[in-house]
């Protein structure tokens, strides 16, 4: 999605750009400190940025287990539904990782 972002001039097209944020917040949820107004921003950061310098990481999680709370093997928890578990040891490696890179 972001090659097809960077590539095909959306950053730059006020109206493309609309229309890759609504697509992109329908598929994901965003944290209560995070609005619409936050992804412009990172976009027009972005303008300018080639896809060989954005490197993709998965946050590293994993569904609950029976011994974590979950009342089946698909990880739902009671009054919750279904979750996945950050596994901090596991970020916190990718965060140092991150930090030791110099700024592009």
């Amino acid at each position: 999605m972001f090659r097809k972002a960077l590539t095909g001039g959306v950053l730059a097209n006020p109206v493309k750009l609309e229309g890759l944020l609504s697509t992109a917040t329908s598929a994901i949820t965003l944290g209560s400190n995070t609005s619409l107004t936050d992804l412009r921003k990172l976009a027009t950061r972005l303008r300018g940025v080639s896809t060989g310098q954005i490197k993709m990481e998965t946050v590293p999680v994993h569904a609950p287990t029976r011994a974590e709370g979950a009342i089946d093997d698909m990880g739902d928890l009671p009054g919750v539904g279904s979750v996945q578990i950050l596994e901090k040891t596991k970020l916190d490696g990718i965060v140092q990782r991150w930090a030791a890179l110099s700024p592009v």
